[in-house]
């Protein structure tokens, strides 16, 4: 599959700098794809991701980043700015949204909000507030969606406990990955190799050596992950995710413990669909071969309903 044109990748300097990339299609414009990040938010960790989307679907494609989460070398970073909470990072992508939904509403284009993790908690959330703007996208896709507390699997609730009750290990951390950043390059390569996903591929090891080891790319990471934490302790609102996100599909995939296959039956329940992927993990952006499996499947829901969208408005009364 031919990949997208990429038309920008920026950091917008502002009290609270974020990153963005948008990705325009070769041909016209068919549809309109918002993509909202997981945590730790980095966009270019998504571009391969959305240039398939772009090609796919004829669409322009906007990665907007979480607010703070940028690089060392841009403008407005700060190693001790406090890290924004997760209701915050609702309010940041609210407001880059509406905008990007009221270009989509002026120009009769299918507005699509893609979230992966807690992305896609974030992006239900942002649907709640487009629809009651009257601004209610047309699809809604949550990838692995985080969305409630797995208290069932041990390693998660480790994380979960000692970001919880223990939170000064965020600034030693912070710290330690300060002092790793200093190492010898063939030093911080090796550690990267170890803490990186499995089968990451060389470009996210980059990232993760140049964005996200330093005092503040850690803090961000982890200061929102236990806001995630504090949020996402009840049950899940499958009543309120069906009513506030228009079409509603979720992706799951075995073994993750961030999206349990537990709630699929939970989300069919509710009226949703909720489907199960396999072969592919929790990070698929950082293996190649994920992210075109996973490209593959949100090309195949949104084109199914573009398409029956279109046979309807052409079916006479």
């Amino acid at each position: 599959m031919k990949a997208g044109v990429p038309r920008a990748f920026i950091s917008m300097p502002s009290r609270c700098p974020f990153q963005t990339f948008t990705c325009n299609p070769p041909g016209d414009i068919r549809c309109c794809v918002v993509l909202i990040p997981g945590n730790p938010g980095f966009v270019n960790l998504y571009a391969a991701f959305a240039a398939l989307l772009s090609a796919g679907l004829q669409a322009h494609v906007t990665i907007v980043g979480y607010a703070g989460h940028v690089s060392r070398s841009t403008a407005g970073y700060s190693s001790f700015a406090r890290a924004p909470s997760l209701e915050e990072q609702v309010a940041h992508f609210s407001d880059q949204v509406f905008p990007i939904a009221d270009d989509a509403l002026d120009k009769k284009l299918p507005l699509v909000v893609v979230g992966h993790s807690i992305g896609g908690w974030i992006a239900i959330q942002v649907a709640r507030a487009l629809g009651r703007a009257n601004r209610v996208p047309s699809f809604v896709i949550a990838l692995m969606p985080f969305l409630q507390n797995n208290y069932d699997v041990r390693s998660f609730e480790a994380k979960r406990r000692l970001l919880t009750y223990a939170p000064f290990l965020i600034p030693m951390t912070c710290m330690l990955a300060a002092l790793i950043a200093r190492a010898p390059r063939w030093l911080m390569d090796k550690f990267v190799l170890r803490s990186a996903p499995p089968g990451a591929d060389t470009p996210t090891r980059a990232i993760i050596r140049d964005e996200l080891l330093c005092y503040g790319g850690i803090n961000n990471y982890l200061g929102l992950a236990r806001t995630e934490f504090q949020r996402l302790r009840d049950p899940f609102d499958w009543e309120m995710a069906a009513k506030a996100s228009g079409d509603l599909c979720l992706l799951y995939t075995p073994d993750d413990e961030w999206a349990p296959v537990a709630l699929i039956e939970r989300a069919r329940a509710a009226g949703l669909q909720a489907d199960l992927l396999h072969g592919v993990s929790h990070a698929f952006v950082t293996v190649p071969s994920d992210t075109e499996l996973v490209a593959t499947w949100v090309i195949q829901q949104v084109t199914q309903r573009l398409q029956y969208a279109r046979l309807s408005e052409e079916r006479p009364c």
